[in-house]
C-alpha cells in the first residue's frame, strides 16, 4: 500500500522558516513529488501589489490552468496570518487528488508551527474558482475565528491518513472504475446542514445522507423525526442494502438499533462524549457496491465529518463502519452489552468514552480492530 504519508523535505521546512516571519513574502510554493512521495519548496511570491488580492491575481490565478496538475501555496494573508491555496482540476487522477490532500494537510499541520493559520483555505477545481475574483470573493466571505483553526485541523488529520492509503490502493486496484473520485472537499446540498442540526436539537433522530454520483454533492436521502416510535428494525434498515450512506444515530436512535428497551437504556448512565452526548455516524459500505460509489463516499467521510462539527455543531462519540445492517446490528448490541457491563462494575462507562479520531470497527477476530 502507498503510505499517504509524504516526507517533508528539510528544504521545505527552512524555507518557511524563513518565509513566515519576512514581510516581504506573499507566499511559497509547495511542490508535490508523486514518485519520490516528497513535499518540496517551490518558487517565493514576493509582496509586490497593495494586497494579498492583487498578489493573487498577478501570480497565482494565471498558472491554475485545467489541463495542469494540483498545485498548493502557503500564502500570507495578513502581517500576522497564512492560509493556504490548493488547486486541484477536476481532470486530475485520483492518485493526484489524494496526494494533495494529503500534502494539503501536512503543509498545514507544518505551517501552524510557525504562525497563525486561517482554517479552511482557498480551493479550486477549475480556473473559473480559481480566478482573481472568486478569491476576492472569498476573502469578502471572512474566516472562522482563529480559536477553531486547531480543532478543524485535528479533525482533518484524524481522518486524511487512512482515507488516503486506503482509497490510493483502491484506486491502483480498480483501474476499470467508470470515472475518478471527485475533487475534495464535497459540496454540501441544500437542506442536509438544518436537517443535521435536528438532531442536534432533538427532533431529528437519525439522518441518512449519501453522495450523489451525478455531481458529487452530498444530501439527506432519508430522516426518521425523533417524535416517531423507533425500533431496532427501522434502525437497521435505514441504509441501503446495494449503496453505500452515512447514518446520523442520536443516542435513542443509538441504543434502539442496540436493542436496549426502555428499562436498559435507562439503567445506562448518560453519556458524557458528542455534541448531542452519545451520537454517532455509521459508514455502511456494501461490499457489493459499485468501487466508484465506494471510495467517492470513503473520500467524502473526512467532509462530512467536518461539515457536522464546525458548520452543524454537532461532534460524534462514536464511529463505526459496517458493510450490511447485520453487521451494524451486531456492532451495536456489542457495544451495548460492554457498556452495560461496564456499567455494572463502575457505574460510569458511557458508549464512547471520548470524541473518536477516526473511523474504527469494534473488535471481530480476523475482521476490525478497536481503536
Amino acid at each position: 500500500m502507498l503510505s499517504a504519508n509524504l516526507t517533508i523535505m528539510d528544504e521545505l521546512s527552512d524555507a518557511l522558516a524563513s518565509a513566515m516571519p519576512d514581510l516581504t513574502v506573499r507566499a511559497l510554493e509547495v511542490v508535490v513529488n508523486s514518485e519520490a512521495l516528497t513535499l518540496s519548496a517551490g518558487p517565493r511570491i514576493e509582496c509586490g501589489g497593495e494586497s494579498v488580492e492583487a498578489d493573487y491575481a498577478a501570480h497565482i490565478a494565471p498558472v491554475c490552468l485545467e489541463d495542469s496538475g494540483p498545485r498548493i501555496w502557503a500564502i500570507r494573508l495578513t502581517d500576522a496570518s497564512w492560509s493556504t491555496v490548493l488547486f486541484v482540476p477536476d481532470a486530475a487522477d485520483v492518485r493526484e487528488k489524494l496526494l494533495a490532500a494529503s500534502a494539503l494537510s501536512q503543509l498545514r499541520s507544518l505551517m501552524q508551527d510557525r504562525a497563525t493559520v486561517e482554517p479552511g483555505g482557498f480551493r479550486a477545481s477549475d480556473a473559473a474558482e480559481a480566478s482573481s475574483d472568486a478569491f476576492v470573493s472569498w476573502r469578502a466571505g471572512g474566516h472562522p475565528g482563529a480559536g477553531a483553526a486547531s480543532h478543524a485541523e485535528h479533525a482533518q488529520a484524524a481522518v486524511a491518513g487512512e482515507e488516503a492509503a486506503t482509497l490510493i490502493e483502491h484506486a491502483a486496484a480498480s483501474a476499470s472504475a467508470s470515472s475518478p473520485a471527485g475533487a475534495v472537499p464535497f459540496r454540501v446540498g441544500d437542506g442536509l446542514l438544518p436537517a443535521i442540526r435536528e438532531v442536534l436539537t432533538g427532533t431529528a433522530a437519525a439522518v441518512v445522507v449519501v453522495v450523489d454520483m451525478d455531481d458529487e454533492v452530498m444530501r439527506v436521502a432519508a430522516m426518521r423525526p425523533a417524535a416517531e416510535p423507533l425500533g431496532r428494525a427501522d434502525v437497521l434498515g435505514l441504509a441501503p442494502v446495494a449503496e453505500p450512506c452515512f447514518v446520523i444515530l442520536s443516542r435513542a436512535a443509538l441504543l434502539a438499533g442496540a436493542g436496549a428497551d426502555a428499562a436498559a437504556a435507562a439503567a445506562l448512565p448518560a453519556p458524557k462524549a458528542g455534541t448531542p452526548p452519545g451520537c454517532a455516524l455509521v459508514y455502511s459500505c456494501p461490499d457489493a457496491a459499485p468501487v466508484r460509489s465506494r471510495m467517492t463516499h470513503s473520500t467524502a467521510k473526512g467532509t462530512l465529518v467536518q461539515q457536522c462539527k464546525f458548520e452543524a455543531g454537532v461532534e460524534f462519540a462514536a464511529l463505526l463502519e459496517v458493510s450490511s445492517s447485520a453487521e451494524l446490528g451486531e456492532d451495536l448490541a456489542r457495544m451495548l452489552a460492554a457498556e452495560q457491563a461496564d456499567a455494572a462494575a463502575a457505574g460510569s462507562v458511557t458508549l464512547a468514552t471520548g470524541a473518536a479520531e477516526g473511523f474504527a470497527k469494534p473488535s471481530r477476530p480476523g475482521r476490525r480492530r478497536r481503536k
